[in-house]
């Protein structure tokens, strides 16, 4: 793998990292856009958070074998 590569894997890992953060900081706050969470937009909240997560989990299995 060249240098690039891992730099593209980099990058999107410190993205999902960030998106991670930013939908647990929703979820801590119970804000989001301040505006506070009804009970459809904090579920669909919990779903991102799984799918990012998930995501996260398969980006490291890839490239940090």
């Amino acid at each position: 793998m060249n240098l690039g590569l891992k730099m593209d894997a980099y990058l999107h890992e410190q993205a999902i990292k960030e998106a991670i953060k930013d939908v647990k900081t929703q979820l801590e706050t119970e804000m989001a856009n301040g505006v506070a969470l009804d009970n459809e937009t904090e579920m669909l909240l919990q779903e991102e958070l799984e799918r990012l997560e998930y995501k996260l989990y398969r980006h490291n299995l890839l490239y940090k074998a």
